[in-house]
Formats: C-alpha cells, structure tokens, sequence
C-alpha cells in the first residue's frame, strides 16, 4: 500500500540541511520535524521568517529515511502544509525531492515542480503535488523534499505553520507504524 508519513514533533537530524538537487539559496531560520509511517501527529506551532526580496529560497525541508522493504515507485507525492498564520507577500513557488546517499549527497531527483505560483496568504492546509520518478536505491539512501518561497517586499516576512499533517508518497510497502521516514522541515530567513 502506499506510504503517508506523519508530521510529528520530534526534530529531524540537521545533516539534511542543504540545497541538494534544488540549487537553491538557503536561509538561517530552521525547522526541523520527524515524519513517520504511523506516527502521532504534531502540534508545534512555527514562525518561519524568510528572507527580505526571497527568489525561490529553500523553505521547508522533508528529510526521509526509507525503510529496507519499501518500493520507491514513481507517481505522485502530495506534501501537505498547515498554514495557520497566511501572509500574502509569500508565494510557495517550487518543490523538489531529491534522493540522497548515507552521506547526505544528492544521488538523483526524484521530481521537481517549478513556477508553482501558490500564494500563502490564508490560513489553510496547502496541497502542492510533484510526479516522481521510480528509484533504485542503495542501501541507505534517504529522501529529501525541498519546499521553496518567494517574498515580494524587501523585508523580512513571517509564516507560521503547524506539523500536524501527512506527507502522502507513491512509495509502497506493508506500513504499520514503521518509522519509515524521517523529514526535516527548515524555513530560512536572514536577519529579523
């Protein structure tokens, strides 16, 4: 069956805190949160403050680590984001899922979706959805989903999400509370 994943409030390792396939620019203020198949929700509320004029920064970030007797199949992945505060002067503009090694180094890019355009002016869960490819992964290879803002002033501009939503995958296997994935939510921001 296919896998969700459960935002919760354990923070995720720091080690996947890079661009990776995306290329993007990054930003100082990170969030961390731990995804797992099965997991209890979170509830951590999460001002995020992104960078003055920001062009597709480096925003959330979904670190993964996937189980041995997982299936890495193409299709869609829906990440979900609880906005609770909206701020109209961001717009959530491109995503990309990246498969890394052990090491934290990018192997491939799973999918990507570009000039996304979603403003994050209300409060609501927002549904970004990427295709992606089919994966043969090496023995301890890890995902990583890279959320990425744009803001339109040339100030610093805050959102503030809970983790308490899923991380739906194409991924497959028997599910049932495995820890199966680890994701690493970071927003970036320069100085407040």
């Amino acid at each position: 069956m296919a896998i969700n994943f459960q935002q919760t409030n354990t923070g995720a390792n720091a080690s996947a805190e890079a661009a990776h396939c995306s290329g993007a620019t990054e930003n100082t203020d990170e969030d961390s949160y731990l995804c797992t198949d099965g997991g209890s929700a979170g509830n951590t509320s999460t001002t995020t403050t992104v960078d003055a004029s920001a062009a597709d920064y480096a925003c959330i970030y979904f670190e993964c680590t996937v189980a041995a007797d997982v299936t890495w199949a193409a299709g869609t992945w829906t990440i979900n984001l609880n906005v609770t505060t909206g701020n109209h002067q961001l717009t959530l503009d491109a995503i990309y899922i990246c498969r890394l090694n052990s090491s934290y180094t990018n192997q491939a890019t799973i999918g990507s979706s570009t000039g996304i355009g979603q403003n994050l002016a209300t409060a609501q869960v927002y549904s970004p959805t990427v295709t992606g490819a089919a994966q043969t992964p090496s023995a301890g290879d890890l995902v990583v989903v890279i959320l990425m803002l744009d803001n339109a002033q040339s100030m610093t501009n805050d959102l503030v999400w809970t983790n308490d939503q899923v991380i739906a995958s194409p991924f497959t296997g028997a599910g049932g509370g495995i820890p199966v994935f680890m994701h690493h939510y970071k927003m970036l921001r320069t100085n407040g």
